[in-house]
């Protein structure tokens, strides 16, 4: 194993023999023919990282920018998509990204994210707030703290 600098003693040090160095597999790529990655990744795993969208986003990115577009909507009703890309400095696959997450996270919620190509907006879903009580809620007393209840 001259081409490798280093021997079978140098695995047999290893009370398992299960462990391989990477300075071990980075030797050992060369005089085996493969790439440093079909040394490293099993076949699957290679296959994917070839298949590998550089522009996609991972659900841990996709999860923190639905949090930050959650936030962004909650304090700034009606803001541009523009602006939010803008100040993010998102790129647009992000911000749908950010979107979509956000939008699966409401499904169990009572809001939803309606978004236009232009603004997205923070909503509530029909038929979430029932008639009598958006009614009551709509009189210009319910919005008035202590005021008188109905009926007494």
């Amino acid at each position: 194993m001259q081409a490798t600098e280093f021997g079978l003693t140098d695995l047999e040090r290893d009370p398992d023999q299960r462990t391989v160095t990477l300075t071990m597999l980075s030797r050992l790529h060369d005089p085996l023919g493969l790439s440093l990655d079909e040394t490293l990744l099993t076949d699957r795993a290679a296959k994917g990282l070839a298949e590998h969208d550089p522009d996609a986003v991972d659900d841990i990115d996709a999860a923190m920018h639905a949090r930050t577009l959650l936030a962004v909507l909650v304090s700034q009703d009606g803001i541009g998509v523009d602006v939010v890309l803008a100040a993010t400095r998102w790129s647009l696959a992000e911000f749908e990204a950010g979107l979509t997450y956000l939008r699966a996270q409401l499904d169990r919620t009572a809001s939803q994210v309606l978004a236009t190509d232009v603004v997205p907006h923070l909503a509530l879903r029909p038929g979430v707030l029932p008639g009598p009580l958006r009614v009551a809620l709509a009189r210009p007393t319910a919005m008035r703290r202590g005021a008188a209840r109905p009926g007494r």
